[in-house]
């Protein structure tokens, strides 16, 4: 599903962006932080980016990304910390807390799709909708997330956004292609939180 170039796909004067999603997102953003509220991740360097090319519009761009947070806790959380912002777009990035891995069994695959789905028939109709999956690079000493689980949660993720989404980005295919031209510990150095390099390519991308 590419970036359609219509009318209805372009931003407007003062519409509302928002960026939702766990530690990758959030990355030391978040109205906690007044100093850099879009953190120093993918969703600042972005925004910059939509502020330099659009810097007549005036747009709203929001960092709600929490560390640590699965697809429940976005679920739980979003009548208090998304619907204020009124937002004309909104971005998801989720999935990788809810991945088992070797220490942790993660969410179970139909409760992560109940909960995705949920979210989503929230936001319909509401808000113009960019799906990404989530992604995991295996490095020495990182995470041990489980590829097998992963998997499945990149399978709902990319069956949902045939229903849902206006904008797929395919992620995972985009990170791993990378790991084959660079060494995956200067992209994503823990398997998960990607390098300032990462974080910038995804910003690219």
């Amino acid at each position: 599903m590419g970036w359609p170039d219509t009318e209805s796909f372009r931003l407007q004067p003062r519409q509302s962006v928002g960026f939702y999603g766990d530690s990758i997102t959030h990355w030391y953003g978040g109205p906690e932080r007044p100093d850099h509220p879009l953190g120093l991740g993918y969703c600042a360097m972005f925004g910059r980016m939509l502020t330099r090319i659009y810097q007549d519009f005036g747009l709203l761009i929001h960092d709600r990304g929490i560390s640590g947070n699965r697809i429940s806790h976005l679920l739980e959380r979003f009548d208090r910390d998304v619907v204020p912002l009124k937002p004309n777009w909104i971005s998801l990035l989720v999935g990788i807390n809810d991945t088992a891995s070797e220490t942790n069994p993660g969410t179970p695959t139909a409760d992560f799709e109940r909960d995705y789905r949920a979210l989503l028939e929230r936001i319909k109709g509401q808000a113009q909708v960019v799906m990404m999956t989530p992604f995991f690079l295996s490095v020495p000493g990182g995470s041990r997330k489980l590829t097998a689980d992963l998997s499945e949660k990149i399978d709902v993720v990319t069956a949902l956004a045939d229903t849902y989404a206006d904008v797929f980005i395919p992620l995972h295919q985009y990170v791993a292609e990378l790991g084959k031209q660079i060494d995956p510990a200067l992209l994503v150095p823990d398997g998960v939180h990607p390098s300032q390099m990462g974080h910038g390519l995804i910003a690219d991308h």
